[in-house]
C-alpha cells in the first residue's frame, strides 16, 4: 500500500482479466469508464487456478473485491475485476504437471 501525509491513497490489487488468454505483462493501462487511473505492474498466467492475472496500485475507492474495470491488452480492452489476493486453489484439484 502507498501511502502518503494526507493517509493512504492507493492500495496494490490483484485483478483477474476477463478472458483468460489475454496476459498483462506490466505497464499495460487500467480503465474505468474510459480513463486511465493506474498502470499494471505486472502480471502473468495462474497455472495453478486456470486465470490470468495482473497486480496494480487502484485509488481506495475503487479496491474492493468485485469492482469492474478494464486492461487494455494487444490493443484491446479486456474486461477484469478486483479480486481476493492470493489466488489458489484451496481444493488442490487442477491437475499438476
Amino acid at each position: 500500500m502507498r501511502q502518503s501525509a494526507e493517509g493512504l491513497k492507493r492500495k496494490l490489487c490483484c485483478l483477474v482479466l476477463g478472458e483468460p488468454t489475454a496476459v498483462a505483462l506490466g505497464n499495460e493501462p487500467v480503465f474505468v469508464d474510459g480513463r486511465v487511473i493506474s498502470r499494471v505492474t505486472s502480471g502473468g498466467y495462474g497455472y495453478s487456478v486456470g486465470e490470468s492475472i495482473a497486480y496494480a496500485y487502484l485509488p481506495v475507492d475503487l479496491a474492493t473485491v468485485g469492482t469492474h474495470l478494464a486492461i487494455k491488452v494487444d490493443r484491446r480492452c479486456i474486461p477484469a475485476t478486483v479480486q481476493r489476493d492470493p489466488r489458489h486453489d484451496p481444493a488442490n484439484t487442477r491437475i499438476k504437471a
